[in-house]
């Protein structure tokens, strides 16, 4: 780029108008140099009148200078920032600036006009012609198509934007960290993190594994394991950093080729806590001398216990996958046990003393409490 305004400023350095006072063979020169460019080269004097626009600028543009000033070319060659809605100002064309002597570098603009209803996106840099005494008497803009580049980065940044979407929804903790020299650094971590350490994570980003789990020190040897076998999984029990609780986790752990690894962290601190509830509750039912079964809310026997064998001598065999209308002794009309099923299935407590059917048809007392 530099060589290029080099060339048009040698061409430019004449004491007379910028483009129209050279020797035949010059003018012929320069011409064929600037449209061999792939680039766009635009010219013009102080006043800001257009001389000279190569094939490619018009190619690019879809659009020529006409007999237009740059006050008036703006608008009509339809000239955007590249939020794409906002006109740009005449006076803050780069070529506009190039001649006011404030050269421009690499400015991105939108053009779209009648030629380029889609629109294009072009990359401007302008400087100044001067002569040979340092006397600005114009300036050159030199521009290049860049829509499918800038198409492309604004692709990248919505797929960033949807993949940042997806990683903070995912509804548990979800961190990744990233291998650096013998330690792991956390680079990123998603909502839920947040929400579990009540936010002290946001103090831990680019924290050292060593460091931020050093009361968990088998967690690195899982790190490189991961790195080493693609992914696994671990149960864990832990203090969430942060925090002063100790929760129960099954932890996974995914490699993310060359050097992160990506770790799910579910908390199964409730489930843990309700299958132990469930081991107490099925010990004391095993060990209560009360007959007792339990139902799906369709009425299936799911459950019963050991003294409801013993008391009617049915097994698990005869009851489970059928319903407690093996029980029914005949001396209760169909009402009851209607009464008896909607009081229980609407969240009722029912207790009533009577008859059941032991296997082999004899009949029991009992005096049964019935619960939802």
């Amino acid at each position: 780029m530099k060589e290029l305004f080099a060339t048009i400023d040698a061409f430019s350095g004449k004491p007379d108008n910028v483009m129209a006072q050279y020797s035949g063979q010059e003018n012929k020169f320069l011409h064929s140099v600037l449209n061999s460019l792939s680039e766009g080269v635009i010219v013009a004097d102080l006043t800001g009148k257009f001389l000279y626009f190569n094939t490619s600028a018009q190619k690019i543009l879809g659009i020529g200078s006409g007999d237009l000033m740059i006050n008036e070319w703006a608008s009509d060659s339809g000239c955007y920032y590249p939020d794409t809605v906002t006109p740009i100002p005449s006076d803050q064309l780069p070529l506009a600036s190039a001649i006011r002597d404030n050269a421009v570098r690499n400015e991105i603009i939108f053009i779209r006009n009648q030629y380029r209803p889609d629109g294009i996106y072009i990359s401007v840099s302008a400087d100044s012609i001067k002569d040979e005494q340092g006397n600005i008497r114009g300036g050159t803009a030199i521009f290049r198509d860049i829509t499918q580049q800038k198409m492309a980065e604004i692709a990248l940044v919505q797929s960033e934007a949807r993949l940042r979407a997806q990683f903070n929804g995912i509804p548990i903790p979800t961190y990744i960290w990233k291998k650096t020299g013998k330690d792991f650094i956390l680079i990123d971590y998603n909502a839920a993190s947040e929400n579990i350490s009540r936010k002290h994570i946001r103090y831990l980003k680019r924290g050292k594994l060593s460091e931020v789990y050093a009361h968990v020190p088998e967690i690195r040897e899982y790190f490189l394991q991961c790195l080493h076998d693609t992914s696994l999984s671990k149960e864990m029990s832990f203090l969430i950093p942060g925090t002063d609780e100790v929760r129960d986790m099954i932890v996974h752990f995914v490699r993310i080729p060359p050097d992160k690894v990506l770790v799910h962290a579910i908390d199964v601190t409730e489930m843990k806590k309700n299958e132990r509830d469930l081991r107490k509750l099925s010990n004391a039912l095993e060990q209560t001398a009360d007959s007792v079964l339990i139902t799906d809310n369709r009425g299936t026997i799911e459950y019963i216990n050991a003294a409801f064998e013993k008391t009617t001598g049915f097994t698990e065999e005869d009851t489970l996958g059928r319903t407690p209308g093996i029980l029914k002794s005949g001396i209760h009309d169909p009402d009851f046990y209607r009464h008896l099923w909607n009081t229980i299935s609407g969240g009722m407590s029912l207790r009533e003393l009577s008859p059941i059917a032991e296997k082999g048809a004899n009949c029991t007392g009992a005096n049964r409490p019935s619960h939802p």
